[in-house]
């Protein structure tokens, strides 16, 4: 994953643009209506998802593998602080968050870590706060097309395999939630604005 990322950052530095996910927007609005200060983004890249809860006063941390999509993030116009590492190191970093916020990260770890990643992003959250994450659904374009490596798993493009959560294999990784909600939404392509919005599941995980 280190090499794709990397070299996909030092290719095209702003690849998804500067515009946050309207997903982040939402629940930055969230997060805020909740009084929440502090927030962790795992898979934070250039930190463009970042913005909103900055804009909103919230002291955020990104985790990003990328070293590239690290050094563009210290670009950024407003403060921050990121951390370049691998989702494994997320037990050994220090204190813990009042939301976690991770944007098309779940569906591009392989299977067998989800159920860690989840549950470490638990263990980082203070009592009563709220992870929210998307991942793509069997919905969007790509589902089923190029090598198959096991259900619903697909490399549909060189490097970057995908895996498609169905809304019945995503609850029993967040069994540990208080409150839990899945829904659709559809993100726009704000680079491309002509072509059609892509599917995500959003998941909202509350901690008692």
């Amino acid at each position: 994953m280190t090499s794709i990322w990397e070299e996909t950052f030092q290719k095209i530095p702003y690849l998804w643009g500067h515009a946050p996910a309207d997903s982040a927007v939402q629940t930055a609005a969230l997060f805020s209506s909740h009084g929440f200060r502090t927030v962790l983004v795992p898979g934070a890249g250039y930190g463009r998802n970042a913005r909103p809860f900055v804009d909103r006063g919230m002291d955020v941390t990104g985790l990003e593998l990328s070293e590239t999509a690290v050094d563009l993030a210290g670009k950024q116009p407003f403060s921050m602080t990121m951390m370049q590492g691998d989702i494994s190191e997320l037990p050994s970093l220090t204190g813990t968050f009042d939301g976690i916020y991770s944007h098309a990260l779940l569906h591009l770890l392989p299977p067998g870590t989800h159920e860690a990643f989840v549950r470490h992003c638990f263990q980082r959250l203070n009592p009563g706060g709220c992870m929210v994450h998307t991942t793509i659904t069997p919905e969007a374009p790509m589902f089923g097309r190029g090598t198959k490596l096991a259900d619903h798993y697909y490399e549909a493009s060189p490097g970057v395999p995908l895996y498609f959560y169905t809304e019945e294999r995503l609850r029993p990784l967040f069994s540990e939630a208080a409150q839990l909600d899945i829904s659709m939404m559809l993100e726009p392509n704000k680079e491309h604005p002509e072509k059609a919005p892509f599917p995500y599941w959003h998941i909202t995980a509350w901690k008692t």
